[in-house]
């Protein structure tokens, strides 16, 4: 996430990784839809070892233009649904058309 990037060395912010995957014609299907700005994301997609208080939207699914128009549904878990699972990362999901 860009809120990290102060903590590492330029050639490795995730914001210079958004830039080059945008110029391969791959867009963040949540940024795309929800229109929020990269670092300032309405809904967290992790809490650091399940705790609330930690969140943070750290996970991301890119698609090109083509599966984009052919995406049917997207979604993020919500924490209370996943908690009981192994990891503190809520799912990301999405249903395309592909025939």
């Amino acid at each position: 996430s860009v809120v990290f990037d102060r903590h590492h060395p330029p050639t490795g912010h995730f914001n210079q990784i958004a830039q080059r995957l945008r110029g391969r014609g791959l867009e963040s299907l949540w940024h795309t839809l929800e229109g929020d700005a990269f670092g300032e994301e309405r809904r967290p997609t992790y809490f650091h070892q399940w705790k609330r208080e930690q969140p943070f939207h750290i996970d991301f699914m890119f698609a090109s233009s083509n599966l984009r128009e052919r995406l049917k549904t997207f979604e993020l878990g919500a924490y209370d649904d996943w908690r009981p699972s192994a990891s503190d990362h809520m799912p990301l999901i999405a249903d395309f058309e592909l025939s």
